[in-house]
């Protein structure tokens, strides 16, 4: 009984310590780690900000205002369907136990997630496709409350304006421009918002971010820092990480040296095949191989590789471990809202003197 009060007491300084800042216009939830959005809770639900949710934007906001008791201009909450078009933002409603408000989906083949497979199979939940193939008709007759989209630029997210014509509520997320993955996990507070469970949220990203930032601890004390490289050419240009990315921070994180983080990017950056193999001659890792098992894979996709000293000499780790028979990769699922266990992966990975005996989840090893 003794640890059960003190659990409640916990639970109640977290979530007390989560919100600051009282005004007359609501009181400002704590955002530690991510810089895309701002949620004000109000008497009747919230306010949400969404900053920059595209690559090239410069000081674009958009705001949604989330309300119980709906009036004009507002999105009543806890929404009842949700279409999701991308696979982080299904992990998102996953994480809450809320995949049962998702009636739309976008790409079914990418799909990993067999709770939402089999919905798609017993027609549950619709595929609505995305960009030029985006069925309007069938989403329009879903009838969602919420349309959660993203794009790669302002361009990408033209198709969308005719639902908000139609009166559908597109809400944009930029989940995927953090700069640190516990940066992207928390928007699982922003996504609380409209389902209006964000004490949950926060209870659960309060548990992954400590797991986190323990295991950051242990390998802070190790000496040694493998220099690590991450992925492949795409069409002849090799599209780099940028040096302040998640994933370059993640890589820090773990302890491993990111030979491209010389710059101030969260977007990659392209860069010639020459230029790469001149700047990773000796790296000690390669990781994200987009869906290469073998080596012989990777010369297929360009047979300059042949010469490229770290196919022979380098530990070649591949982020595919999980994939379904449709290859769909969890990583980009459940791994956005698991960095911690992503992290222990890499560091692994990079100092496997941590971990003995430790089986990644995420990560499978290119031996031939």
């Amino acid at each position: 009984m003794k640890h059960a009060y003190i659990y409640i007491i916990f639970i109640i300084v977290v979530c007390s310590c989560n919100r600051v800042n009282n005004t007359t216009h609501g009181t400002i939830l704590n955002i530690n780690y991510a810089n895309g959005f701002e949620i004000r809770e109000t008497e009747n639900g919230y306010n949400l900000v969404v900053k920059d949710p595209f690559q090239g934007s410069d000081g674009n906001k958009y705001n949604y205002d989330l309300s119980r008791t709906l009036k004009k201009g507002q999105i009543k909450i806890p929404i009842e369907r949700a279409v999701c078009m991308s696979t982080s933002h299904i992990a998102f409603f996953e994480a809450l136990n809320e995949t049962d408000k998702i009636c739309g989906i976008s790409g079914a083949n990418l799909v990993y997630s067999k709770n939402i497979i089999e919905k798609l199979r017993n027609g549950n939940i619709q595929d609505i496709g995305y960009g030029d193939y985006l069925n309007y008709e069938n989403l329009i007759m879903l009838n969602p409350d919420v349309v959660f989209a993203y794009g790669i630029d302002r361009q990408s997210l033209l198709p969308f304006e005719k639902l908000n014509e139609a009166g559908i509520p597109v809400v944009l997320v930029g989940d995927y421009l953090e700069n640190t993955a516990l940066g992207r996990l928390e928007w699982i507070k922003f996504f609380a918002c409209f389902l209006d469970i964000v004490d949950y949220s926060e209870m659960f990203f309060d548990s992954v971010a400590n797991n986190y930032n323990i295991l950051t601890e242990q390998v802070a004390k190790s000496t040694a820092t493998p220099n690590v490289l991450v992925g492949l050419p795409w069409r002849g240009t090799w599209y780099v990480p940028g040096g302040d990315s998640f994933l370059s921070n993640m890589i820090d994180d773990a302890g491993g040296n990111y030979i491209f983080n010389n710059n101030h990017s969260h977007e990659s950056l392209p860069y010639s095949i020459e230029h790469v193999f001149n700047s990773a001659q000796n790296i000690d890792i390669w990781i994200h191989l987009n869906n290469c098992k073998t080596k012989n894979e990777i010369l297929q996709n360009d047979p300059r590789f042949d010469l490229f000293k770290p196919l022979l000499n380098s530990l070649i780790y591949n982020n595919n471990k999980k994939l379904n028979t449709q290859s769909a990769n969890d990583y980009w699922e459940s791994g956005v809202v698991h960095p911690d266990i992503v992290l222990k992966d890499l560091i692994s990975i990079f100092h496997p003197d941590l971990f003995i005996n430790y089986n990644t989840v995420y990560y499978s090893k290119i031996n031939e």
